[in-house]
């Protein structure tokens, strides 16, 4: 779940996000919609803990706001060869 708000940017693992690929972001949001996952999912808790906590990855400690994730869309999984 936090691959593209942390990981794609924080961590310069940028070549490329679960938004680029539509079969890993169809398993995202099936997975995020999946009884009792939702809500243990905080994206702003995850991206100012990242964010300020590697002072080597951060050293100004600014947290990113975006990119903000559709993960309630509809995730189409019968739409896929």
């Amino acid at each position: 779940m936090r691959f593209d708000a942390v990981c794609h940017g924080h961590f310069k693992c940028n070549r490329q996000r679960l938004l680029d690929d539509p079969i890993v972001w169809v398993h995202t949001r099936d997975l995020y919609q999946q009884p009792g996952i939702a809500e243990t999912v905080d994206m702003k808790h995850i991206r100012k803990h990242y964010y300020s906590s590697e002072e080597s990855v951060n050293s100004t400690r600014v947290v990113a706001i975006g990119p903000e994730l559709a993960f309630n869309e509809p995730f189409g999984r019968e739409t896929l060869p």
